[in-house]
């Protein structure tokens, strides 16, 4: 705008009028301009993200060709809520969930509330990422954010990708995230909303950051089960871990020394642990109370 400003608003006027006529074509309704954007409301959810998606997809397209000095980049947010209306304005949480979840988008990009991706996930073929409870500006309650992957390009990314949607999708993710939060928190969290709201990726990263190798890892894990009455099954859970985790190692992405092929999870591995003549000879000392007490402020502040 600072550069040309002529040129931003035309642009701006170019894009609001193709987003007006999107809106309208899936049952849609624009209620209010915020200057370079849209506040619309839909029929349903589906019709909501089905509109976002051609908005994003129409927009790609139209930019191909243009220099960059011709493109806008859009966010766009989506929440499920009853709002108010009145002759002048749109108001309620729900406007000012959209609102952040619109900021939390990348540019170009679609960011859509649990409540959204719970009614759509099941009619609409749309690919999402999971990014986990955020603490929205202004907004009291945490609320899970997904994002839609519009292009191939979206679905390019780090190592741990490819780890968080494989563990999603085991038939014990709870146990999976109640067992890595334990290694990482060093308390057990039973709550079991809490737990799902739990970001996975980040319980993956503060699990390598405390095993920078394989050994560490399957040390971290076996001391884990061991502390549970319910052994059998947490090894079982331990052994989905590490067979997917240990991928990070073998590409390059946690400091580790050779593999196999196969990395299974060791249910006997904590008495060859180095760590536990250490320890055992510590528990020994005097007083091994406050040696425990020092140890466990150096590790968590």
């Amino acid at each position: 705008m600072s550069v040309d400003e002529n040129q931003t608003l035309r642009l701006i006027h170019r894009d609001l009028k193709l987003m007006k006529r999107l809106c309208e074509q899936f049952e849609g309704r624009v209620l209010k301009s915020t200057g370079d954007g849209l506040l619309m409301h839909f029929i349903s959810a589906v019709k909501a993200v089905e509109c976002a998606i051609a908005i994003q997809t129409s927009l790609a397209a139209a930019a191909e060709g243009l220099t960059s000095n011709d493109v806008l980049k859009h966010r766009i947010g989506i929440h499920l809520a009853d709002i108010f209306i009145t002759e002048t304005d749109v108001m309620g949480n729900g406007v000012n969930i959209a609102a952040r979840l619109q900021a939390a988008a990348d540019p170009g990009g679609i960011c859509v509330s649990q409540t959204v991706y719970d009614v759509v996930k099941a009619g609409l073929d749309i690919r999402t990422r999971y990014l986990g409870p955020q603490e929205l500006k202004n907004i009291r309650e945490v609320v899970p954010v997904y994002k839609i992957l519009l292009t191939a390009e979206d679905e390019i990314l780090d190592e741990y990708t490819d780890v968080v949607r494989r563990l999603e999708q085991s038939q014990n993710l709870h146990r999976i995230k109640k067992l890595l939060f334990y290694i990482c928190n060093k308390v057990w969290e039973n709550d079991p909303q809490r737990i799902d709201l739990l970001d996975l990726r980040q319980l993956i990263h503060g699990l390598v950051e405390q095993a920078p190798t394989l050994d560490r890892l399957r040390t971290l894990l076996t001391a884990s089960v061991k502390t549970l009455s319910k052994r059998a099954e947490y090894s079982l859970v331990a052994n989905v871990i590490t067979h997917e985790v240990w991928k990070l190692y073998r590409s390059g992405e946690v400091l580790s020394g050779p593999l196999s092929e196969e990395a299974p999870f060791d249910d006997n591995h904590l008495e060859t642990a180095p760590y536990e003549p250490i320890a055992q000879t510590l528990e020994q000392a005097e007083p091994s109370a406050r040696l425990k007490k020092l140890m466990f402020y150096v590790c968590n502040n």
